[in-house]
């Protein structure tokens, strides 16, 4: 895949677009809208918590989550059912128009061609902003079981019972432990639930989890190659 290519497909799921009740008018095209499916060609490439806002004024901004990295005009001919992005921070479309179809009342379709493939965008209307993975683990994060093949051992990743992590907002952890803190840094794969944490200094050797959260509250690690498991729970204050 070309740069070019790539900084197109950037940009696209750094826009999203559009959704709808009817494409009599501009204004109908209007609100907030999430990315649910992109196909490039045969290859899915759906970002997490990609939304668009199209203000009725002609401006819009987008993000992935919490985090809104784009922002610019927009303009839609309405003969010819296409769209038009113009990026003012972000990545610059270079591309043509998308042809958007509407298949329901809160369901729209980009799509286009860049460089020979098929991009196709499915989109949804929503009400309000949703949470990416990283707004949600970020916090204080107590450390209450570890799990190898079904066997405890917790006397191993936290013998005094104590040890917590704090995964700050500007992606910067701090790891507490019996020895004292760690410091690092930690990012979530922007396509697939997969923790890094990079330790500074060389502290540690890196880490890569797969992760996932249940009701907001608990927050799992996991390697299935090795059959290991930790499991963390949330925590509003830092611990005595």
């Amino acid at each position: 895949m070309s740069l070019k290519n790539l900084f197109g497909i950037c940009f696209l799921c750094s826009l999203t677009i559009i959704g709808c009740r009817s494409i009599d008018s501009a204004t109908s095209v209007t609100g907030l809208w999430q990315v649910t499916k992109v196909m490039v060609g045969d290859q899915e490439m759906t970002p997490r918590a990609k939304w668009v806002r199209l203000d009725a004024k002609g401006t819009y901004a987008s993000g992935n989550g919490w985090l809104q990295n784009s922002s610019g005009a927009w303009s839609y001919d309405e003969e010819n059912s296409a769209l038009k992005i113009e990026t003012e921070t972000g990545f610059e479309d270079t591309f043509d128009s998308f042809k958007v179809v509407i298949e329901s009342d809160s369901v729209m379709v980009w799509e286009r061609e860049e460089e020979g493939q098929k991009v196709t965008v499915f989109y949804k209307w929503i009400q309000s902003i949703p949470k990416n993975l990283p707004d949600i683990i970020t916090g204080i994060w107590d450390l209450e079981s570890a799990n190898l093949n079904g066997k405890d051992v917790m006397k191993d990743y936290d013998p005094a019972g104590n040890r917590f992590l704090f995964l700050r907002w500007d992606h910067l952890f701090i790891d507490f432990t019996d020895e004292g803190r760690l410091t690092g840094i930690w990012r979530v794969d922007a396509h697939s639930p997969t923790l890094d944490i990079l330790y500074y200094n060389n502290s540690q050797p890196q880490e890569t989890w797969t992760i996932r959260v249940e009701g907001e509250d608990q927050l799992i690690w996991s390697r299935d190659d090795e059959g290991l498991e930790l499991v963390f729970s949330r925590l509003t204050s830092f611990p005595e």
